[in-house]
């Protein structure tokens, strides 16, 4: 329905504000100058890249966050570190969409695999992985300790 409308293109630092609400439909509330401050930063690393889908009137619909890390245990690999679609356009493609330049990108960097992490409330999240070529490989339990100083 929407494919043929839709431009994907990387993030700016104006689309901010809408990258922030999308960030609260997943569930994070991260106010606008940080991810201003966000987006400005990524800009610069050539180890990640964040992509927004628009439609003509609309702009920034979803997002998607690719990146590598590197590990001792696993070494240098692609993770998306996250992709949201704003309720109303899921179900459309534009998720399938913006997963296809993720791994372009990963795949120009010379990666062969790409990971996703996906929270195990997020059944939805799930199916979708699964529907677009991704398999479950491990399950485990996220821990965080505050360190006391304030890291954006």
């Amino acid at each position: 329905m929407f494919q043929s409308e839709l431009l994907v293109r990387r993030a700016k630092a104006q689309d901010a504000e809408r990258v922030a609400l999308l960030c609260r439909q997943l569930g994070y509330a991260v106010s606008l100058p940080v991810v201003k401050e966000r987006l400005n930063l990524l800009a610069t690393d050539q180890n990640h890249v964040v992509y927004v889908a628009d439609l003509p009137n609309t702009p920034v619909i979803a997002w998607i966050q690719v990146c590598i890390v590197s590990t001792l245990v696993v070494g240098r690999q692609a993770e998306i570190y996250g992709l949201i679609v704003q309720e109303g356009y899921r179900g459309y493609g534009v998720g399938r969409l913006l997963i296809q330049q993720g791994e372009q990108w990963a795949q120009q960097k010379g990666y062969s695999t790409i990971a996703v992490r996906s929270n195990l409330i997020r059944d939805q999240a799930h199916r979708f992985y699964e529907q677009v070529g991704y398999q479950q490989f491990k399950a485990q339990a996220v821990f965080r300790k505050g360190l006391g100083a304030v890291i954006n």
